[in-house]
């Protein structure tokens, strides 16, 4: 909703962006592993790629989904739903590009790039007991990730796709690339939209910039905010607390200034960014490698996430949340009843594929918008009509 408020495309195009100067910085700075980086369109691809899986209506419909899969499970074997299980499927098989059921005709390493899970769903113990999906990739995929892994030495294999505590342990170099990117974008970018949005005043956003004073000066350079963030403190003379005032009064009066501020912020974040050893157990270089955030970017990233999480968790989101919850019920119990003739193009689909599972993947392709459009055509009366685009 609204003309500011970012979306998950402009969200990727941001991510993309920002794995990209990662990438940079690292070929400048890291020139020792330079031999292993990939390619600026690969990192790309994986941002531009990232959130392709998530369904309407956010996290609450990725719960919806994978809760009313399991109960199909029975039937089609596919055991449930994960959004970044969902992104895999979509580049894998679902897009029509050149052969139906292939995809884009990914190659490993794009694979691997957007693998940020790579344990499958049903391997976790007693998954199905939650209502949260694990994050895994779904057992429909189990295919092209060991396709993915076929070249790389077995021992690798068992080491990368190995859970500790509940969790996958690994994620090759790439991915670990578009994942910082993705956090840089959501900390900062979310930031920015709250800032448009009203969402927090001046005062809570003086808190915020207190915080990333602390830290800057914490970190080992000992940089200076002033340094950081010149073109904002030009009063030095005020105390602390007043000069993060109103650093905060003009970041909300001056548009201009806020952009520099958001621009700076994910500068530092980038400069954080360094290559360090995951396990020396790994043969593969891809895998024995990650891009990783130095301590001060990665505490100024969470302060931000806090804070995003804090002010934004309100009643009005909730609300759209549970919403999309009983809009996404509403549709698939509906559809699933009658698929061949409330499916689009259900003709042209994989008809070894399940009924269940492509209903799930209609529903988990729209916005959602279009999922309230299809719930008020199929339940309130006198909406929608033969001739509507949608």
């Amino acid at each position: 909703d609204g003309d500011f408020q970012r979306t998950r495309l402009t969200h990727s195009i941001e991510v993309a962006q920002i794995a990209e100067g990662i990438l940079e910085y690292l070929k400048i700075y890291q020139k020792d592993y330079e031999y292993i980086l990939p390619n600026s369109y690969l990192v790309r691809a994986a941002g531009y790629a990232h959130d392709l899986g998530h369904p309407p209506f956010g996290h609450a419909g990725e719960k919806a989904l994978y809760n009313k899969m399991k109960q199909h499970s029975d039937v089609s074997g596919f055991l449930g739903f994960e959004g970044n299980g969902q992104t895999l499927r979509i580049v894998s098989k679902l897009i029509k590009h050149k052969e139906l059921g292939q995809g884009i005709n990914p190659t490993r390493r794009f694979i691997l790039s957007i693998l940020k899970y790579p344990v499958k769903m049903s391997d976790y113990k007693n998954f199905y007991k939650n209502d949260k999906p694990p994050k895994s990739y779904l057992n429909t995929e189990d295919d092209i990730v060991k396709w993915a892994l076929k070249e790389f030495h077995v021992e690798d294999q068992k080491l990368f796709c190995s859970i500790e505590n509940g969790k996958t342990r690994f994620k090759s170099l790439d991915c670990s690339i578009m994942e910082l990117a993705d956090d840089i974008s959501y900390g900062i970018h979310d930031l920015e939209d709250m800032i448009d949005k009203k969402l927090i005043d001046q005062k809570q956003l003086s808190e915020i910039i207190k915080k990333i004073d602390e830290k800057i000066q914490e970190s080992k350079d000992g940089k200076d905010f002033r340094t950081t963030f010149p073109f904002l403190t030009q009063n030095s003379d005020v105390s602390h607390e007043r000069r993060h005032l109103d650093i905060a009064t003009k970041i909300f009066e001056q548009s201009i200034l806020r952009k520099s501020f958001i621009s700076k912020l994910v500068g530092l974040m980038v400069n954080g960014i360094k290559i360090e050893i995951t396990d020396n157990k790994f043969i593969c270089p891809i895998f024995k490698y990650n891009a990783v955030l130095a301590k001060s970017q990665k505490d100024i990233l969470e302060i931000l996430k806090k804070y995003i999480n804090d002010f934004v968790r309100e009643p009005r989101l909730y609300q759209i949340e549970s919403r999309g919850k009983v809009i996404i019920d509403g549709l698939f119990d509906a559809i699933i009843k009658d698929p061949e003739h409330l499916v689009p193009n259900w003709k042209t689909g994989d008809s070894r594929v399940p009924w269940s599972v492509r209903v799930c993947d209609y529903i988990a392709g729209m916005t959602d918008s279009y999922a309230e459009t299809i719930y008020r055509r199929l339940f309130i009366p006198g909406q929608g009509s033969v001739t509507d685009t949608i």
